[in-house]
């Protein structure tokens, strides 16, 4: 775990999402990872597990089991419509991980 401040006051407003917590989490992950770089896969998700009727109308459905939305080829499917062109290749070359 790392404390990990933000600017977000409101995680229902994607609009504080996209100008706060993406760039805060591509920081975070930086600092506490290994990692050279950084990619998100377009805007955050916001899901909830409250009933259709109480779920602000930009929040999904939780789901309702633990999974992981990416395999070894849909994980290189991504990278691929992802990153520039000309990164793919040596990216696919060294380790990579997608998170969720």
């Amino acid at each position: 775990m790392a404390d990990a401040p933000t600017k977000v006051q409101n995680f229902d407003d994607m609009t504080q999402l996209d100008r706060h917590y993406v760039n805060e989490l591509k920081e975070l992950i930086l600092s506490v990872s290994r990692c050279e770089s950084v990619a998100l896969a377009g805007p955050p998700k916001l899901r909830s597990s409250a009933t259709a009727e109480a779920r602000p109308t930009n929040v999904q459905q939780a789901g309702s089991f633990v999974h992981a939305d990416y395999n070894a080829w849909s994980a290189e499917l991504w990278l691929r419509r992802m990153l520039p062109a000309n990164e793919v290749e040596e990216h696919l070359k060294r380790r990579f991980s997608i998170f969720v």
